[in-house]
């Protein structure tokens, strides 16, 4: 029972916490010994223009506690993050020292590593309306307001940095101990608050992208891709929604449901990452339900293709197997639904992880590595779920060959034809793109998959515009400009369909005589 209300909390920290975000703020409880802030990527720096390209860390970081202990802010990038992250234990009395064992070969410290290279380590709380030690001496390296800057350099590649905080401290004191690292951890919770920047560019320049700055690297050109697709649909929903109007059918209402929620999909994330732009913080509840309308209107779209695929309308108007079509579709529907909050799940569980004192809270077989650059496919919820997109294309391509068999008009024939050699790629092509994407840096497979995606979807949309338009549709779909003509058309189908299966007495004569 504790279990599950460490993990439920863990969920509602993800979804309230607004340190998930760049901009980060909040307190911290040295009893928690470490705590992971975030992952950001910053881009590659123009050695001819460091001052403007480079990335930085800043902010205050205090307490108003009288307490004289200090722990440390670390920000590394994964060559150092992986032995330091990987070696923190809450049992070994020498957990500081195998935390910071290959970051010591490098980081500069003003009272220990004089000589270090790299600027990975502050001591904190600083003071209150004070610098931190590090920066005392040079207080012009300071971003203005703030106790603390991190300059980021990397003229090589674009790179993940990791920012964290930990209960160890050097010791300074003890002279035969002096420089070692111990855990400062007391039985007295020390209350730390912190507000936190990190940005891509230079934070004084006035002429800095919007759409960048904020951003970490691997989220970079979002922005543009959402406000593309948004004006795009911001064309087709109401060219579908005059559509509609015009001729009434199940189908064409299916059609313009699932574009309208893949529309407001767009919009809120667009409202989000607006947002998140000038702030860093976004809207994540509009991120949220963003997504998961995109996830309802995809499923729709699978179930209006299966629809289709078996003939609803165009060859038969009484649909065969109902009850599995529905049964599968809604099986599909709780796999993505299952497969996105797992996703969320998985970064709660971390965060807890990296919370509490106690990780035996969680078994081991569910601890996610934060270090893990991974996508949503490259999980085991997303494999079952791309297993049963290609099981239901199969299924599809066997309910319109079925159909195809049944049908004989030329018209409709070079429908189906058509219909199926284009939307097998789309079912197809997600398993594709996910393969490849996993083999793409994960600094630029988010924009990958997300325009993709996007663009796949966006075009099988388009495609079922066209064929539902009513003057094309009209040879082939039983499109009616109204309810009631609709209605009298079915039972004029379905009769036609009962009195076809009964043989005329002159082809009752015709078989006596042979």
């Amino acid at each position: 029972m504790f279990k599950m209300k460490v993990i439920l909390l863990g969920i509602l920290y993800l979804f309230a916490r607004q340190a998930y975000c760049l901009h980060l703020t909040g307190k911290w409880k040295t009893s928690n010994y470490f705590l992971f802030f975030a992952k950001f990527g910053f881009q590659k720096t123009d050695i001819h223009d460091r001052i403007n390209t480079q990335g930085y860390i800043y902010g205050n970081i205090s307490s108003k506690s009288n307490s004289t202990d200090s722990m440390t802010l670390v920000v590394v990038d994964k060559e150092y993050f992986l032995g330091y992250y990987k070696n923190r234990s809450l049992t070994s009395s020498s957990n500081c020292a195998s935390m910071f064992s290959i970051i010591d070969t490098v980081a500069f410290d003003t009272v220990c590593f004089e000589d270090g290279q790299e600027d990975f380590l502050r001591r904190i709380p600083c003071p209150i309306d004070g610098l931190c030690p590090e920066h005392q001496a040079l207080p012009e390296k300071l971003v203005a307001g703030s106790q603390f800057t991190y300059q980021i350099q990397d003229v090589n590649q674009p790179k993940f940095w990791y920012i964290s905080l930990v209960t160890c401290s050097h010791q300074t004191e003890n002279a035969k101990s002096k420089c070692q690292w111990f855990n400062t951890q007391a039985e007295d919770d020390i209350e730390i608050d912190y507000d936190i920047w990190l940005v891509n560019g230079n934070p004084y320049t006035r002429h800095k992208n919007p759409f960048e700055f904020q951003f970490s690297y691997d989220n970079v050109d979002t922005v543009e891709i959402y406000i593309v697709f948004f004006v795009a649909y911001c064309i087709a929903v109401p060219l579908q929604f005059h559509s509609v109007w015009k001729r009434w059918h199940p189908l064409t209402r299916l059609l313009t449901l699932c574009m309208f929620l893949q529309f407001l999909g767009i919009f809120l994330n667009v409202v989000h990452v607006l947002k998140f732009a000038f702030d860093g913080v976004g809207v994540e509840k509009c991120d949220m339900v963003g997504n998961l309308a995109a996830i309802v209107s995809e499923c729709l779209m699978i179930l209006m293709l299966l629809l289709i695929a078996k003939g609803w309308t165009i060859t038969r108007m009484v649909m065969k197997c109902k009850l599995l079509t529905f049964a599968v579709w809604a099986a599909y529907l709780c796999f993505d639904i299952f497969l996105f909050v797992w996703n969320r799940v998985i970064l709660a569980r971390a965060y807890v992880h990296t919370m509490y004192t106690r990780c035996s809270l969680l078994p081991p077989q569910v601890e996610i590595d934060v270090i893990e650059d991974i996508d949503e496919y490259q999980t085991w919820p997303g494999w079952l779920t791309l297993s049963f997109r290609l099981s239901i294309m199969v299924w599809f391509l066997l309910e319109l060959r079925s159909t195809f068999l049944l049908e004989n008009k030329p018209d409709k024939l070079d429908f189906y034809l058509h219909f199926g050699a284009g939307f097998l790629v789309w079912f197809i092509y997600l398993p594709i793109v996910a393969v490849i994407a996993s083999q793409v840096s994960a600094l630029w497979r988010f924009k990958l998959l997300l325009s993709v995606t996007n663009s796949a979807d966006f075009i099988a949309y388009v495609v079922l515009m066209h064929m539902l338009w009513p003057t094309r549709a009209a040879s082939y779909f039983q499109i009616q400009s109204n309810i009631g003509e609709f209605e009298e058309e079915l039972e004029e189908f379905e009769t036609e369909a009962i009195i076809g299966d009964i043989p005329s007495p002159k082809q009752d004569s015709a078989a006596l005589v042979t």
